[in-house]
């Protein structure tokens, strides 16, 4: 029965530790500032309706986020993707993927 216990409470640990290390992961992705070519700000435009899954993909294909399923779970779980705005944004250099979904959010429009 102890054998059991402790067998139980490694596991338990292990399990708790690999969530905290997803959370501080998760966290370092979407407060790292996105990847933009050169020191001007750049134009990003959302189409009406674009899911943030779709928003994801498009700054993974300009090259600007490495980790497109982090910002679309992370505005999923955040309550934030279903008040995604469309419009054209302006994205300074220094601007992290946390601070642009807050821009599509607020419809911070250029």
């Amino acid at each position: 029965m102890r054998r059991l216990i402790a067998v139980f409470a490694v596991s338990l640990s292990g399990l708790l530790l690999t969530a905290l290390l997803s959370v501080v992961w998760v966290r370092g992705v979407m407060h790292e500032p996105l990847a933009l070519a050169g020191n001007e700000a750049a134009v990003f435009r959302v189409p009406s309706g674009a899911s943030a899954q779709t928003i994801a993909t498009d700054l993974n294909a300009r090259g600007w986020l490495s980790q497109p399923r982090v910002f679309s779970l992370w505005a999923r779980f955040s309550g934030d993707a279903g008040r995604l705005r469309a419009g054209e944004y302006e994205v300074p250099p220094g601007t992290t993927p946390a601070e642009l979904l807050g821009q599509l959010v607020a419809g911070a429009v250029r």
